[in-house]
């Protein structure tokens, strides 16, 4: 539980959360509040992520995302993508 709660990603999508909040409060909902919405989730789910997975047992054996993540295969299929 500690590590979410001092992970600086997490504090920054909470932080985040709380003005789009605010935002939504004042403001009639439009198109583009729910793509706030929605592009908060997808931060907050990154940062959730993120803190797993350096919690993980096996560790980091490389600098950057492990290959078993799921970010490494998305980047593995951007990179083929862009080569052919």
């Amino acid at each position: 539980m500690r590590q979410f709660l001092f992970s600086s990603a997490i504090v920054s999508s909470i932080a985040t959360g709380v003005g789009l909040l605010r935002k939504t409060l004042r403001a009639p909902l439009s198109w583009q509040t729910w793509l706030l919405w929605l592009s908060w989730v997808i931060s907050l789910i990154l940062a959730v992520s993120s803190v797993l997975d350096k919690k993980s047992p096996q560790g980091r054996s490389q600098v950057g995302a492990s290959r078993e993540s799921p970010h490494f295969l998305l980047l593995q299929k951007l990179v083929r993508f862009e080569e052919g």
